[in-house]
């Protein structure tokens, strides 16, 4: 059986994987779902929030596992998934990523997100100076996170998304010795995702030069269809 690691995405929290993990383990899988510093039960400040504490959540779960995990980020994860592969080389069995963003050195999710051929989210966002943080704005986030779930599992989302802290998202990702073909990987599309629409996908999912498959789903997979994303993961 393998060990999983599921990174949740910006604004989120461990909560996203709470449909989806009972699926893993009841296959006998091992499985943590860790609140990133600033999310969810994680209190850290917003301002004293970098990707390097990101990072540090991760790895502390390392140990823990009773054989290389297998990282699954979603979203913004996909930052943090290849900063720690490139940084702990030889740690981890594989990278999935879900609609994900896919780095290159120098980049970061505010960069990546400029060459998007539709703005998606990157437009709904107002940084709070005050606060260190980025808010979701718009009143359009159930249409563009989660149409294709149910109008109660909507609505539970939405009551738990919080500000992002803003450094991890304007931080470029240091990898200049990484290469995507020294791990093997998994990209899996979201063919209606109105966050990172498919095209902005491919073009990601391409760097990877790993496998691909795609979902029917809109950007938040683990809420909508949760068992069909652990049928794709495992």
């Amino acid at each position: 059986m393998a060990s999983y690691i599921l990174i949740h995405g910006a604004w989120h929290g461990s909560w996203s994987w709470n449909k989806m993990a009972p699926f893993l383990r009841a296959q006998g899988h091992q499985v943590f779902a860790p609140d990133l510093p600033g999310h969810g039960e994680n209190t850290k400040l917003h301002a004293d929030v970098k990707l390097i504490d990101y990072l540090d959540c991760i790895m502390s779960y390392v140990p823990k596992c009773d054989e290389s995990p297998v990282l699954v980020g979603h979203s913004f994860a996909g930052i943090i998934m290849t900063q720690l592969a490139a940084t702990y080389p030889g740690q981890f069995k594989k990278l999935i990523y879900v609609a994900a963003y896919v780095p290159f050195s120098g980049d970061s999710l505010l960069s990546l997100s400029k060459k998007f051929c539709v703005t998606g989210l990157s437009t709904e966002l107002e940084v709070d100076k005050k606060n260190v943080n980025i808010i979701l704005t718009t009143n359009r986030l159930p249409e563009l996170l989660y149409h294709c779930a149910s109008p109660e599992d909507m609505s539970w989302a939405m009551s738990l998304i919080k500000p992002e802290p803003l450094a991890p998202l304007a931080t470029p990702v240091k990898c200049e010795n990484f290469s995507y073909s020294d791990i093997m990987s998994l990209y899996i599309f979201c063919d209606q995702d109105r966050a990172i629409t498919l095209p902005d996908q491919l073009w990601m999912a391409e760097r990877t030069q790993g496998e691909t498959v795609s979902l029917p789903s809109d950007h938040s997979p683990f809420i909508g269809m949760p068992e069909k994303l652990v049928s794709l993961i495992m």
